[in-house]
């Protein structure tokens, strides 16, 4: 049977990694309205080619959105891992 502060400690890395989650997809959301927001503002509606100026330009706008994402990736990867390795140590 497992301590209840193991159990304790689980459903707490629980709700973070579901927060760590729900901010990632929040930020994903983010940084796809600031690419459609980049499109309306420079009248680019068809697809922008990867390396052009017009690409360079919309990923300099939106970078501070893509560090965003990527921070809250990098929260969600370390809040699983979390999660993970404590239900781990209950199973031993």
């Amino acid at each position: 049977m497992s301590r209840p502060i193991d159990l304790l400690a689980i459903a707490q890395a629980a709700v973070q990694y579901a927060d760590a989650v729900s901010d990632t997809r929040q930020r994903q959301q983010e940084l796809t309205d600031g690419y459609a927001a980049w499109r309306e503002r420079a009248g680019q509606f068809d697809k922008v080619q990867r390396d052009s100026p017009a690409w360079r330009e919309m990923l300099a706008d939106t970078a501070e959105q893509y560090r965003q994402l990527q921070n809250a990736r990098s929260r969600q990867r370390r809040a699983q891992a979390r999660l993970l390795r404590l239900a781990w140590q209950v199973q031993q």
